[in-house]
């Protein structure tokens, strides 16, 4: 697999959860502008804007096996950028009946690009079974609360400063018709839907036994 660019001006965003003991992953980009990058007290400052939003806005829809380890950010702007890592001890507070691991909310991010392909998506997972309407569909509360909780996400990342003004929530694309950018496209995020469907995300079950 070829290495990827270098995104000036872009950090990445690492929330860590277990559920159950497995890991889960979830990513967001922040673009802080044309400054000269992100300083490491920059980025303690989205990791903890992050954890905190994940706190107050994702944990409480979630099941209470699950539990947020860390948030990292990371400089995209070279190999040698500096990082910040923030912890957390919280729990999800769901107790119905736990879904598997594969089971996630699919948040589809929108932006003002329009291409054929995928889009930029979070997939949630810590879901329950009192959150289903039916086997594969949420009830629409929980659909809409997934929407709020987006978008909070979105109000957070946007309100932390850099020195270039305030960061902006983002996605970048490595790859056009297949082949790698050499100067890959930042896109600002401008609003969020969930799909009533219950996604998957297959590698959350683990390797095979």
């Amino acid at each position: 697999m070829p290495t990827l660019p270098f995104v000036p001006g872009v950090a990445k965003v690492i929330v860590k959860q277990t559920l159950a003991g497995e890991n889960m992953f979830n990513i967001f980009h922040a673009d802080g502008g044309p400054g000269t990058g992100w300083t490491a007290t920059e980025l303690a400052a989205l990791a903890t804007a992050v954890r905190n939003a994940w706190q107050t806005n994702f944990s409480i829809y979630q099941t209470n096996q699950s539990q947020l380890t860390e948030v990292t950010a990371i400089d995209l702007a070279s190999d040698l950028g500096p990082q910040a890592t923030v912890t957390s001890t919280t729990s999800g507070s769901l107790t119905s009946s736990i879904l598997p691991s594969s089971a996630a909310a699919c948040i589809s991010w929108k932006i003002a690009r329009r291409y054929r392909g995928g889009h930029p998506r979070t997939y949630v997972g810590g879901g329950t079974v009192a959150q289903l309407l039916t086997a594969n569909t949420w009830t629409s509360l929980v659909q809409s609360s997934w929407v709020t909780s987006a978008l909070a996400m979105r109000t957070a990342i946007n309100g932390v400063t850099t020195s270039a003004g305030n960061a902006r929530m983002s996605c970048v694309h490595y790859y056009r018709n297949k082949a790698i950018l050499p100067v890959p496209l930042v896109s600002e995020i401008t609003g969020a839907v969930v799909d009533s469907r219950v996604d998957s995300q297959r590698r959350r079950l683990g390797r095979d036994r």
